[in-house]
């Protein structure tokens, strides 16, 4: 039932989109691996694939938005062709209705629907959306394909860097449906700069994603403190991981000043959790150049990392960029000692205005990986 509303959403833009004359604006990237390695699994096959984005206008209202992808099949993708998002949008004033297929992604919510979206902007009270629909399989050849019913109502007022939203959403994880609220705020308080986000499981009664960061410029120095903790239900972010993904709460403390170009930051975490207490964290940034220390406790042992990162343009039309660290992982603006490797080196070639050729290789080993090694060629190009 559900793939056909799609489908006609396509159908109806194969008609009516191009004939309203209007330049689309079109992006399309080209992409091949070799071999092709997923977090957890380690499937060495060389994967290729081309996402198609078109945004066409129609008249001074409407707008179709398709995003479409067609690569290589793997345990994952069993099918070539996937629609990542597909809708018509009608603009009306203070009043935006969207149909198809579409995507909700911020600091709370990651959800994919086919289904309809209302949206209600206004200067004052700030923006209600209401998305409602069923979830959407990207892979039209899963048959474990039921009409599992999604939502999402929010309230947001403010702009980038200003910002505060209220959610509460329903979500389906394989035939279980939960539902969850949160909130985000970005803005100043007392002179302090606040990022907060944070959400519950009301089904399962429990704290499900807590992140804040508290932050403020004193003269030429920096400070912050925070405290992050997630909690992944399986196949949230990767739709191949079956098992709850937990960040182990963790509070973190950190100065920094700039002197002659060069910027340095120290930090210090404490995770509550018996396989790192803490840790510390020091970076240097020069130019195109970044160093970091790490030192800390992971598993009772003492583990001391570093970590590099490099770019550099070697002309115009050509950039190059360097990543390696040993016994250091990052993730989000944390980065703490661990039994981890990573080189990654790419090359960007800006062919012509709107064409790019990204060159790269990487080999990783870290707690989420068994082992990692990738090469690839992506190709870019905008109309």
């Amino acid at each position: 039932m559900w793939p056909n509303l799609v489908g006609l959403v396509a159908g109806l833009w194969l008609v009516a989109g191009p004939a309203d004359g209007s330049p689309p604006s079109i992006q399309v990237y080209t992409t091949v691996l070799t071999p092709r390695l997923h977090l957890v699994e380690t499937e060495t096959t060389t994967a290729w694939r081309n996402l198609v984005v078109i945004r066409q206008p129609v008249g001074s209202r409407g707008e179709w938005f398709t995003s479409l992808e067609y690569g290589s099949e793997n345990p994952y993708w069993q099918n070539a062709f996937r629609v990542h998002q597909l809708y018509w949008q009608q603009r009306s004033g203070a009043v935006k209705i969207r149909l198809g297929r579409l995507a909700q992604w911020d600091a709370l919510q990651n959800l994919r629907i086919d289904g309809g979206e209302l949206i209600l902007s206004t200067r004052k009270w700030g923006s209600v959306r209401l998305l409602a629909g069923v979830k959407a399989v990207t892979d039209f050849s899963d048959t474990a394909f039921q009409d599992l019913p999604e939502w999402s109502l929010t309230w947001s007022k403010g702009n980038w860097g200003r910002n505060l939203e209220v959610s509460t959403w329903q979500k389906s994880f394989g035939h279980e449906s939960r539902t969850f609220t949160g909130l985000s705020f970005h803005g100043r308080v007392l002179g302090w700069r606040w990022a907060q986000a944070v959400s519950v499981d009301l089904t399962g009664s429990r704290l499900h994603h807590l992140r804040t960061r508290v932050s403020r410029r004193i003269g030429n120095r920096d400070i912050a403190f925070g405290f992050r903790q997630k909690r992944s239900v399986g196949g949230e972010v990767w739709s191949w991981v079956r098992d709850p993904i937990r960040s182990a709460p963790t509070v973190f403390l950190g100065c920094g000043r700039e002197r002659d170009q060069a910027r340095i930051w120290q930090e210090v975490s404490y995770r509550f959790q018996h396989d790192v207490t803490w840790s510390w964290t020091g970076t240097v940034a020069w130019r195109s150049l970044q160093l970091s220390l790490v030192a800390g406790r992971r598993d009772l042992s003492r583990l001391v990392g570093t970590s590099l990162g490099y770019h550099r343009s070697l002309g115009k039309h050509l950039s190059s960029e360097l990543t390696a660290s040993w016994h250091a992982f990052a993730y989000g603006h944390l980065t703490a000692p661990s039994p981890s490797s990573l080189v990654r080196e790419q090359l960007r070639w800006s062919v012509a205005p709107g064409i790019a050729l990204v060159i790269f290789g990487q080999w990783a080993q870290n707690p989420y990986y068994i082992s990692d090694g990738r090469g690839g060629v992506t190709l870019h190009v905008a109309l």
